[in-house]
């Protein structure tokens, strides 16, 4: 009985890779391909090399030894968008 249920199973997914075949090819003639590259950037890793104003405020900011509160108070903003630059553009960078 397992083996039957298991043949169905198969068979079902099979169905569905094809109708999401069909789906897919008919998406795309409508909205044209859409190529996504899906890598994430390691921790630290930079997302952009040209630093943004509040970026560079950031960076020099590390550098003098402030904390992410000490930052976000100065600037005006929270801890997490703080957080946020520091990890897109890799911050600090000497």
């Amino acid at each position: 009985m397992f083996l039957i249920g298991s043949l169905l199973m198969n068979s079902k997914l099979e169905e569905w890779k094809a109708l999401a075949a069909i789906e897919n090819k008919k998406a795309r003639k409508s909205w044209g391909y859409f190529i996504e590259k899906k890598s994430f950037p390691r921790s630290g890793q930079a997302i952009s090399k040209n630093l943004s104003k509040e970026a560079k405020k950031i960076n020099r900011m590390l550098g003098r030894g402030y904390t992410k509160q000490t930052i976000a108070k100065r600037l005006h903003t929270t801890t997490n968008r703080v957080g946020q630059i520091i990890t897109s553009y890799g911050l600090p960078i000497r």
